[in-house]
């Protein structure tokens, strides 16, 4: 398996974006939702581990059912929303906004066998 790839999306940010304030408890859920993502993901794929190549339909299965049942997709969309909120949205020049400019080259699946191991945010550890 491929290591995914950290880079940093060379475009720039309007001053007023670059530093963004949440509430506390706000970022709190959307850590506890990701936990619930990340963690249950990992279980399904630890459940299945062990006979992952003779049991690869019911896992494939099983993880479908997880997000169709547990709505991972509209979790996502609202973890996306409040995020977006606190974003200065005002189109620049090009007639994007900033979070739009920085989406612009995400390579979405569009067909089967649509896939991307780059991941583009990095881990920062810094205290300030």
């Amino acid at each position: 398996m491929k290591t995914p790839n950290f880079s940093k999306d060379l475009n720039k940010l309007r001053e007023d974006n670059e530093k963004v304030t949440y509430d506390g408890m706000q970022v709190a859920l959307i850590l506890k939702e990701l936990d619930f993502l990340v963690v249950s993901f990992d279980k399904i794929g630890s459940y299945y581990a062990e006979d992952i190549r003779t049991n690869r339909e019911q896992y494939e299965k099983e993880t479908m059912q997880f997000i169709d049942n547990s709505w991972v997709g509209p979790r996502l969309a609202n973890i996306r929303a409040i995020l977006t909120q606190k974003f200065n949205l005002q189109e620049g020049e090009d007639e994007l906004d900033d979070i739009e400019r920085i989406c612009e080259q995400i390579p979405y699946w569009h067909k089967l066998g649509d896939y991307c191991d780059e991941i583009w945010a990095e881990p920062n550890f810094d205290c300030e």
